[in-house]
């Protein structure tokens, strides 16, 4: 007797396209580009910011103005998104740069994170909470077009 189980996956959404279900798009080669990018400029900007050992504070806002829904599919793996390549940058940081510091270096990040789509705002915030971060003024996952930043915000967080 042979016993056979079988696991339906569910399908992974449109590129692009983060969905209420939780499903997560596919990643795209370019992407992985992009994501290597930002992650490697982050780690030469902040050692070349903050090469003075006298400075203890450096104040800077990300703006991530297609910032989708923080996730991807990536093989068999989630793959993070910008979100958490720019909130792990800010962390490695402070780390690395702090070693041999006798001036402890504080990073005051502001986060704006911007989706026109508000399945992939509130994809976003599932994966920020997913990931360990919790509710923070540092970070606002907005619905909306980036430009309209100056535009309010309703009390949700969300434009219109």
């Amino acid at each position: 007797m042979t016993y056979q189980s079988f696991i339906r996956l569910p399908m992974p959404a449109p590129n692009f396209i983060w969905e209420s279900n939780g499903i997560l798009p596919n990643i795209e080669e370019h992407t992985k580009r992009k994501l290597d990018v930002l992650k490697n400029y982050l780690d030469v900007y902040f050692e070349t910011v903050v090469r003075n050992p006298a400075l203890d504070q450096l104040n800077i806002t990300l703006v991530d103005g297609f910032s989708g829904g923080g996730a991807y599919i990536d093989g068999a793996e989630t793959r993070p998104g910008s979100l958490l390549v720019l909130l792990k940058s800010i962390e490695a940081a402070v780390g690395k740069l702090n070693e041999g510091r006798t001036k402890p270096l504080e990073i005051n990040a502001r986060f704006i994170f911007v989706d026109d789509e508000r399945e992939h705002v509130e994809a976003l915030r599932r994966e920020l909470r997913r990931s360990g971060y919790s509710d923070d003024e540092r970070w606002s996952p907005f619905f909306g077009q980036g430009d309209k930043l100056s535009s309010g915000l309703n009390e949700d967080g969300f434009y219109g």
